[in-house]
């Protein structure tokens, strides 16, 4: 059974209708993924030496593997232990496709459109419940109210639209129930998205200047980072809705179609960064969950970069969003470096569970600790190099050296520590505490190191997410105004 099958039957026996809802979701998004893939690659077989061709191919390989992993991460995620608002993102998903599938399915007079009618009800209960509980957490009872008055009318404009399907469905030339489905779905959505505004813990849409934000050093810094990062997709949100905008002006229905998935992949990957600032939410200091973010923002701005490619004249571009492209291009070493400093946070928790488990007491074989120590030093080998790349992009020279020095030390302590342990387990009993010294400062200047290089990541990721906001705050200014 492939990964499709599995979905679909997983689907079938979900309860929940958001996750329902959300498998199907990304089931159709795999097809039409792969269906592209198989699109790119024909037409780079035709003109292998198409650089638009291969970039086709490229951004459609992107898109499957991310649709590849969107159909196992939804599968297997438990969304009730999720925070209340990704559960209330994931409804707004839900809700959205949920109309535009009742009301394409009822528009063609397909039998399903009945059952299609019962699960967008199913849903927006479930999107209203969400609501609450987002609403429940807030402080300002004005956004309190906006949240719940909003969320309410969702309810009322999906039943307003499941109320005009059967009379769609008897009588397809009805074109004022017609018209009554496509003003129900605009409604729904235009009501999700105003809930979704409403819901908004960071300032950080139109309006807003975020260049004035700086790094405060008396608040937490994860939390910055964390409110900065909502900003950056919902700005993000809105870049996706002006370009939406611009694909009745492109005749070429090639280029109209990249954009259409290049404006499907900002909106997938805002959406994840949405998500994987909230699982960063519950536990701040966890590297994984960091580095998850990281990742996501890093594949946002490729999808960006992509609409910019896509929704552009290249041959005369608007001088305010080519000035904002290339800043994102200088931009990407600098995500490139943030990813890096997670990876190094990762390893480093990993070198000090070896160093633990090798040499914290307890009883282990003599073949257990060889073992554990070859992948200390391993382990400690591939720290360092990180470190040294790391090293190279900072700028601050005095901590750049430091790092430098740090890196050779945990390659040789690495190193060291590999040679005691193949005497401790040859039977030493280490009377003199050579081993225990010797772990000790390998533990110190980790954590050292740690601490300098987590302290500097969260200042510099706050940096950049606000760079990369304004960069496409002016994107959608420029736009806007040549409308």
């Amino acid at each position: 059974m492939n990964v499709v099958d599995q979905a679909l039957q997983a689907a079938q026996v979900e309860k929940d209708p958001v996750k329902k809802q959300l498998i199907l979701n990304a089931v159709n998004e795999l097809r039409e993924a792969s269906s592209e893939f198989l699109r790119a690659a024909k037409e780079l077989r035709k003109d292998p030496n198409s650089a638009e061709a291969a970039r086709n191919l490229d951004a459609a390989q992107r898109r499957m593997d991310g649709a590849i992993k969107g159909v196992i991460d939804v599968s297997s995620t438990d969304v009730t232990e999720l925070p209340h608002e990704t559960q209330f993102n994931y409804a707004a998903n839900a809700i959205e496709s949920s109309a535009s599938i009742l009301l394409r399915n009822a528009v063609s007079q397909y039998p399903e459109a009945s059952q299609n009618a019962k699960d967008l009800q199913n849903i927006a209960e479930a999107f209203n419940s969400h609501a609450q509980k987002v609403a429940e957490e807030k402080t300002d009872p004005n956004q309190k109210k906006a949240i719940l008055q909003s969320a309410k009318e969702v309810v009322d404009v999906a039943q307003r639209m499941v109320n005009a399907v059967p009379s769609v469905l008897e009588n397809p030339d009805d074109q004022s129930a017609r018209r009554e489905l496509e003003e129900a779905h605009r409604g729904i959505l235009k009501a999700v998205n105003s809930t979704k505004e409403n819901a908004q813990s960071f300032a950080g849409a139109e309006g807003t200047d975020v260049s004035s934000l700086e790094f405060d050093l008396g608040k937490s810094p994860e939390a910055q980072v964390i409110s900065a990062s909502k900003a950056e997709a919902h700005a993000a949100l809105q870049l996706a809705s002006e370009a939406e905008n611009m694909l009745a002006g492109i005749s070429d229905p090639a280029r109209r179609k990249a954009l259409e998935n290049a404006i499907r992949e900002v909106r997938s990957w805002a959406e994840k960064v949405e998500n994987a600032a909230d699982e960063l939410s519950r536990n701040p200091g966890d590297p994984q969950l960091q580095a998850a973010l990281s990742l996501a923002q890093i594949e946002l701005g490729k999808s960006i970069q992509e609409v910019l490619l896509r929704a552009e004249d290249q041959s005369n571009p608007d001088e305010q969003v080519a000035e904002a492209m290339a800043q994102m291009k200088m931009d990407e070493g600098a995500h490139s470096n943030s990813a890096k400093q997670n990876q190094f946070l990762e390893d480093a928790q990993s070198l000090l569970a070896v160093i633990t488990a090798t040499f914290g007491g307890a009883k282990l074989s003599p073949q257990e600790t060889i073992a554990n120590a070859k992948k200390l030093s391993d382990t400690a080998n591939q720290l360092a190099a990180t470190l040294r790349e790391i090293a190279s992009k900072v700028s601050d020279p005095v901590l750049k050296e430091k790092f430098l020095q740090s890196a050779k030390i945990i390659k040789d302590g690495g190193i060291q520590l590999k040679i005691l342990s193949a005497v401790r387990a040859a039977g030493s009993d280490d009377k003199s505490g050579t081993v225990g010294n010797a772990v000790k400062g390998l533990q110190t200047n980790i954590q050292e190191v740690v601490n300098q290089i987590q302290a500097d990541s969260l200042k510099q990721k706050f940096r950049g997410i606000v760079q990369s906001t304004m960069n496409i705050n002016r994107v959608v200014k420029a736009w806007r105004r040549n409308k």
